[in-house]
């Protein structure tokens, strides 16, 4: 009788196992995840040809998902396609596709991004991150560039559930902040390539005064890995319409999503008044709005 792992699908070994690979296997699990279709088939030095490595790195990426070699991961792949008839659509713009085709093919990848992208972060980090973030004195989010939106998104978000938070984009900044920062605060470093400089150097100087710092990034061998004392690694899917990570920042708003929806579980019985107090404030000023506006209207 076949065990749980024997009976698991191909793509779902690549995308448990995805987070733990190393970059030149990624290569290769990054090429299969977003060519399930035309990865069926290919020979051993194909995929290596196509994925930008070597034959012995795709053979260690097959074994490391524990197949016995590439024929028998290549044959676990052709009966994972077969079983998943939704991974066949296409998604790739081309130069011929009208705009309903595009409207069609974007909404495909988005979705398939967020089906799969929760699937390599760690539950434990999870766990971490939530009681980080409910304990925490205040929380700085540090982010520059297309990553602003993500911290923005995360301010709204926490603000309303009674935590102190706050979002710093300029690089200078974000230096002062995260240098003056102390123990049960938390910085949460936005970085989609895991690479931008400022948002790394944020980390470490916010733990390097006391800070904990949490990543949420879609590159697990990146160095805002080694700045963070808690990552939150997503898998990112490549599809050729994009010329930014579009399908990633939706996932990562979506974790945010989820880090609300946890901390408002783990934080009820403190903050249940405070966000009370907070929709009233705010029902208070848009019902004020509306009646000085009437009354402008009426004398006007």
């Amino acid at each position: 009788m076949p065990t749980s792992r024997q009976s698991e699908g191909s793509l779902s070994r690549i995308e448990r196992a995805y987070s733990g690979l190393g970059e030149t296997r990624r290569r290769v699990a990054e090429y299969v995840l977003q060519h399930p279709t035309e990865s069926v088939g290919l020979s051993i030095v194909e995929l290596a040809r196509l994925s930008g490595v070597s034959e012995s790195t795709v053979l260690r990426f097959a074994r490391e998902l524990g197949y016995g070699g590439y024929r028998e991961f290549a044959l676990a792949l052709a009966s994972s396609r077969r079983d998943d008839p939704d991974r066949t659509l296409q998604v790739d713009v081309t130069e011929t596709d009208e705009p309903t085709t595009i409207l069609q093919k974007v909404f495909a990848a988005e979705a398939r991004a967020l089906t799969g992208a929760w699937k390599t972060i760690e539950a434990e980090e999870l766990h971490r991150a939530v009681e980080a973030l409910a304990g925490a004195r205040r929380v700085h989010c540090f982010a520059v560039g297309g990553s602003g939106l993500l911290a923005t998104e995360a301010v709204y978000r926490f603000v309303r559930l009674g935590i102190d938070c706050y979002a710093i984009y300029d690089p200078i900044q974000i230096a002062i902040h995260a240098g003056r920062m102390a123990v049960e605060e938390v910085a949460i470093g936005f970085s989609q390539t895991g690479r931008t400089r400022d948002t790394v150097e944020g980390l470490k100087a916010a733990r390097a005064a006391g800070a904990t710092t949490i990543c949420i990034t879609s590159q697990p061998h990146s160095p805002i890995i080694g700045a963070s004392d808690i990552k939150l690694v997503l898998l990112e899917l490549h599809t050729a319409y994009r010329t930014a990570y579009l399908d990633s920042k939706i996932a990562e708003l979506t974790l945010i999503d989820a880090l609300s929806a946890s901390l408002a579980r783990r934080m009820a019985p403190r903050s249940a008044a405070e966000v009370d107090r907070l929709n009233a404030s705010i029902e208070r000023m848009f019902l004020t709005g509306s009646e000085s506006r009437a009354r402008h209207e009426s004398t006007g």
